[in-house]
């Protein structure tokens, strides 16, 4: 088969889940081929820095000429419309000009890509807020390989933006430690990425 339907169970982190106690629901993830074309890297996630990685990649480019792709992809399904904004989703999964965003991943796609692949084994997830999707990216892209206090700074900026919308009550201690969490880093690291954000410049 082509694809194989998984249904799980998952905590919903909804505004209203929040104020009434975490509930269930029904999650779906589909595991499928879909078109390496297709599939677009999310220019700001914390990695972006694949010169200082050459080396890396060209081991997993050998390793999955050798053995094939031990593991799928993550993905979401997004599409821009009229208004130029992003919509996700199920309601993105069947539109005309949907993409795949790589949530996690990005190097078994760009070896892909090397090998020349019309198609890549992808998990795609289409109950994700775009909050939970960047979630993904941090617990993923910042525990492989380095990433710069630079790439992690433009990153941050992001990630708070849509952690308050998702918040009703922002608390700057509460968002540091979301990310202490998500990526092993300690807090006096998202400090120096937060002195970046505040003067704009290099350290």
């Amino acid at each position: 088969a082509s694809f194989l339907t998984i249904v799980i169970r998952r905590f919903s982190k909804g505004n209203e889940q929040k104020k009434k106690g975490k509930e269930m629901k029904k999650e779906i993830r589909v595991i499928k081929n879909i078109n390496v074309n297709d599939v677009v890297p999310d220019t700001a996630q914390p990695r972006q820095d694949w010169a200082n990685h050459e080396k890396e990649l060209n081991t997993l480019l050998n390793d999955m000429e050798k053995n094939g792709m031990y593991y799928p992809i993550i993905v979401a399904p997004f599409y821009i419309n009229s208004d130029n904004e992003v919509v996700i989703g199920s309601k993105a999964l069947e539109h005309k000009n949907r993409k795949w965003w790589i949530l996690d991943g990005e190097r078994r796609w760009r070896c892909s890509k090397l090998m020349n692949l019309d198609k890549i084994e992808s998990i795609v997830r289409t109950e994700l807020t775009m909050l939970e999707m960047m979630e993904i990216q941090f617990a993923s892209n910042t525990k492989r390989l380095q990433v710069t206090i630079r790439e992690m700074s433009t990153a941050v900026e992001r990630y708070r933006n849509e952690y308050i919308k998702e918040n009703d009550v922002y608390k700057e201690s509460e968002f540091i430690k979301s990310l202490c969490d998500l990526t092993g880093y300690s807090p006096v690291y998202f400090n120096m990425v937060e002195a970046i954000n505040r003067t704009g410049d290099d350290m």
